[in-house]
């Protein structure tokens, strides 16, 4: 990750990746909707989504450690 030396005083960031993944693939992501015995194409999707939030989640990680201690960091979802 690049970090400009220069201050900022807000800076955001939009995961619209999380957004599509919950409308269009929730049901391969919730526990309780997971198909019993997936299909291979299934199987696939379950695995994209938990690559792609593990990215996020690595991401965010490397965000929050390059903004430093004093920095506040905000989340917010319109999925709750």
């Amino acid at each position: 990750m690049v970090r400009d030396p220069r201050p900022s005083d807000l800076t955001a960031i939009v995961f619209d990746g999380v957004d599509k993944i919950q409308h269009l693939a929730y049901r391969y992501m919730d526990p309780s909707t997971i198909p019993e015995k997936p299909l291979d194409w299934e199987k696939r999707v379950i695995e994209r989504c938990k690559t792609y939030f593990k990215q996020v989640d690595d991401f965010l990680g490397a965000v929050v450690k390059s903004a430093g201690k004093w920095a506040r960091i905000f989340i917010a979802s319109d999925h709750g």
